[in-house]
């Protein structure tokens, strides 16, 4: 089970239900902490990004380079700006076309999995919006 499986359907979440995302993120690593752009590499699994400042963009190695390789990415504070995800090359997101990941809001998250060798699987999320820009 994930811990958004036991999430309520209000906006705002409960102590109980930040417990179990916290518990679901430290069965990965939080590689990262960033307010800026990034470039995710294998050694990256999860990572928190603060819009407070400014917009953050991060880029996905190319799934053929990380066959198997997941990454959590989950938008801890939202400050008003933006964090996007962006397929490299001619990768997308599950089998559509999209290649842009946009998290508008605070507790929007996905985990993806590399799949094959130009598709990243939507494990699960909440509050992404996906778009081919």
């Amino acid at each position: 089970m994930a811990w958004y499986d036991t999430k309520s359907t209000g906006s705002t979440m409960t102590a109980t239900e930040w417990n179990n995302m916290v518990t679901y993120i430290r069965r990965g690593v939080v590689t990262a902490q960033t307010s800026t752009t990034l470039t995710l590499d294998l050694n990256h699994d999860v990572i928190v990004g603060d819009t407070t400042s400014n917009v953050i963009a991060i880029t996905l190695p190319e799934a053929a380079d990380s066959l198997g390789k997941r990454y959590t990415v989950f938008l801890e504070t939202d400050g008003g700006n933006d964090l996007t995800v962006a397929c490299a090359g001619s990768d997308v997101f599950n089998s559509s076309s999209n290649t842009l990941a946009t998290f508008a809001d605070a507790e929007d998250y996905f985990e993806i999995v590399a799949v094959s060798n130009n598709r990243w699987l939507i494990i699960s999320e909440n509050g992404v919006a996906y778009s081919t820009p």
